[in-house]
């Protein structure tokens, strides 16, 4: 169930307005005239602040007096300021839910309508099409190296496979790839697995 937050600031021109944040249709300005509750509330808070912006100097009362409403007034601005911050919190709770929400949709439909794009490549054993939007096609990927067994790759491993780590070593991927591309041939230990072609498009 969408979530809606008046915002409403007193002596500003947006007083007349309401600011909506839906999680289902994201932000809007509505028209507040036809509300009588805006109208209510409009004229409460120019009375507030009317009276709360008055000079205070009263010298026929004593300084506890003025100084204990001082205090209230802060205390209320003190509680107002917890609930700015709760409602703010809340607030972009909302406004990331439905921006996830949204590019999740969004998203959605883009891998559906790749996914289409590549079976048709696929099946037709194309790898690009020209198209007026753009382009489609399979793109070749590098081989995946994977450590299959470590201990021995250690004991077979030339030292220029390896990158030092203070007090250790680690099998260089970037260097065995290398190694492999240059000579062909695959060191003792490592796994070389062709991966798929890769989808891709390319919007002008």
């Amino acid at each position: 169930m969408s979530e809606v937050l008046n915002v409403i600031c007193p002596q500003s021109p947006l007083l007349n307005n309401i600011t909506e944040i839906n999680p289902e249709n994201g932000l809007s300005i509505l028209p507040a005239e036809d509300s009588d509750i805006m109208i209510q509330l409009k004229e409460i808070f120019e009375e507030m602040y009317d009276e709360i912006n008055k000079p205070e100097i009263d010298l026929s009362a004593s300084p506890e007096v003025i100084f204990s409403k001082y205090l209230w007034v802060i205390k209320m601005k003190e509680q107002d300021i917890a609930k700015v911050k709760v409602t703010t919190e809340k607030l972009i709770q909302d406004i990331e839910a439905w921006t996830e929400k949204k590019i999740s949709q969004h998203q959605g439909q883009i891998d559906f309508l790749s996914k289409q794009m590549e079976n048709y490549l696929r099946q037709s054993n194309q790898k690009s099409m020209g198209l007026p939007p753009g382009t489609i096609g399979l793109r070749k990927q590098q081989d995946k190296i994977q450590i299959t067994d470590e201990d021995l790759f250690y004991q077979k491993a030339e030292p220029a496979l390896l990158r030092c780590i203070p007090q250790s070593y680690e099998p260089d991927l970037k260097k065995i790839k290398e190694h492999i591309k240059a000579t062909g041939e695959i060191p003792i230990g490592i796994e070389v697995t062709a991966q798929d072609k890769k989808f891709y498009y390319k919007l002008n």
